[in-house]
């Protein structure tokens, strides 16, 4: 192998130091390119085809990943450094000192694929279109909610106006840029493709359910030296093992968002070079709540007793994929702490409870999609022996999101990814009405304690209400985390310029080339 095949067993731990007063540095947006001479196109494959060019079109992964080379945001959460970093902002401040008024001051010259300059009106379009409640997208800024106007001092400056004081601001301007005069000349659905990324979504490479792909934008703001490679074809390959067989037949030039296994079996391949890295991927087991049941705070962490995350860890990532996990957030969050007393592994007591509560004969439905299989396998036989029935529905990549949203199960395996922003995770997927709550959870408690750290006056005194909420959802078992997973990729030796992210949602291809093989 050509590459360290080590896997970096240590998470970041440290706590995410913002300077929110002006940028902190630039985000790395490539590797050196080759000398003279690379191949036109690089392939790759995912399991999912691309429902949307739009990022704010789906929370699904690919669609992340994918508009991450075709967009940009304002500022970027570096899980490498715990630090802020400007992209398209050269600078941003707290104008009154209170945490209610910041100006974010853009970039010049940035350009859109459509030949418009990027200006503070762009931004200011993105927010109150995608913002929480429009209804105008499927993913949402959801704290566009907490706004009270944004508005435009200058061409270059944008002023963002909060109901209240929120230290941690900038981290939320991690959010991808629309193009508000595509929107003005065409159709929705043609204005959302359009961004300002080193790469264009290309109709041309683009084959519902074969492949997706794109192609360099030549007026990138920052040029295309670093950029060699001209298109990037991904292929939709449901199954893992023909993904395997692909790269090592070399029908394709690398993989990501590895299972431990394939990883491991292409890691042992001559002709492949293995990557791997401390991810942020928190895989947990949640509740339908839209079924009375689940509001029994007992029952939930009964069923959480029942399940032994050492199986996890060992039965879905083979020990070195991941680590156990007691905390809802990644340890490469901002304010993350090692919650006090976790629900601990005990079969017997689990039993116990249930027979003794009326729930002997228990029977549920998990949902589960492909990248979830394992970890409801290894519950439904954890739970079975504790007495609890358990069927597993199978659902569609595709449907994955909707079927959340609608379908009749009790539980589920999903992943949340770290995103940077210190409330972010907790606000979408708990909070009443969250963008990702698509389980319905809602209780009053848990609501008044995020407000609380919301409305904090400070950003110490917002981590440490940050860090009660965690505690909270810990001790009601809201959910249950299960295992902090690692990210995996390989790719053939010649490939250059792939570096990991900790997730898919923050993967970026841009870099990746290769050197002519004529």
């Amino acid at each position: 192998m050509k590459a360290s095949k080590s896997i970096l067993a240590v998470l970041l731990a440290a706590i995410m130091i913002f300077s929110l007063t002006a940028c902190g540095g630039k985000k790395e947006e490539s590797t050196n390119a080759p000398a003279a001479g690379y191949e036109e196109t690089v392939y790759s494959a995912y399991q999912a085809d691309l429902s949307t060019p739009d990022p704010y079109g789906s929370t699904e992964a690919v669609v992340a990943f994918f508009t991450n080379m075709t967009f940009r945001t304002v500022t970027f959460n570096n899980p490498d450094t715990g630090k802020l970093e400007g992209i398209l902002a050269e600078s941003w401040k707290d104008v009154n000192g209170d945490g209610k008024v910041w100006d974010v001051v853009l970039r010049k010259g940035v350009k859109f694929h459509n030949g418009e300059e990027l200006t503070a009106e762009d931004v200011k379009f993105t927010w109150e279109y995608a913002g929480a409640g429009s209804g105008k997208t499927t993913k949402t800024i959801a704290v566009y909610s907490s706004c009270e106007k944004i508005e435009c001092p200058d061409t270059y400056t944008v002023r963002f106006t909060l109901k209240v004081p929120m230290f941690d601001f900038p981290t939320y301007l991690d959010q991808k840029v629309y193009s508000k005069k595509a929107f003005d000349t065409k159709e929705p659905a043609e204005a959302a493709a359009i961004g300002c990324g080193p790469y264009y979504f290309d109709k041309e490479l683009t084959t519902s359910g074969v492949q997706f792909g794109c192609t360099r934008f030549d007026d990138f703001y920052l040029g295309t030296e670093k950029y060699p490679t001209k298109h990037f074809v991904f292929k939709v390959v449901s199954d893992y093992s023909t993904q395997v067989a692909k790269l090592q037949n070399k029908e394709i030039d690398f993989l990501f968002n590895l299972t431990v296994t394939n990883y491991e079996i292409l890691d042992a391949d001559p002709n492949v070079t293995g990557h791997s890295r401390g991810g942020a991927n928190s895989y947990f087991m949640g509740f339908n709540y839209r079924k009375e049941i689940w509001y029994n705070k007992d029952l939930r962490r009964a069923l959480a007793m029942a399940i032994n995350k050492e199986d996890i860890v060992a039965g879905n990532f083979n020990t070195i994929g991941a680590v156990v996990s007691n905390n809802f957030c990644a340890p490469s969050g901002a304010g993350y702490i090692e919650v006090k007393d976790p629900v601990k592994y005990d079969p017997d007591a689990a039993k116990a409870w249930l027979q003794a509560n009326g729930f002997g004969d228990l029977k549920i439905k998990i949902a589960s999609n492909v990248t979830q299989k394992t970890n409801c396998e290894i519950i439904q036989a954890a739970l079975k022996a504790v007495g609890v029935t358990v069927e597993i529905q199978e659902v569609e990549s595709t449907s994955w999101a909707e079927t959340l949203k609608t379908g009749d199960y009790d539980i589920f395996c999903n992943y949340c990814a770290y995103q940077g922003a210190l409330l972010y995770n907790f606000q979408r997927f708990l909070y009443t009405g969250g963008s990702s709550n698509t389980f319905s959870h809602s209780e009053e408690e848990f609501d008044k304690l995020y407000d609380e750290a919301a409305n904090a006056t400070s950003y110490d005194e917002m981590v440490a209400k940050f860090q009660v909420l965690e505690q909270w959802v810990s001790d009601q078992q809201t959910l249950v985390p299960l295992a902090i997973a690692n990210f995996f990729a390989a790719a053939l030796n010649d490939v250059q310029g792939l570096s990991l992210a900790p997730t898919t949602n923050w993967q970026d291809f841009s870099t990746v080339y290769i050197p002519s093989r004529k």
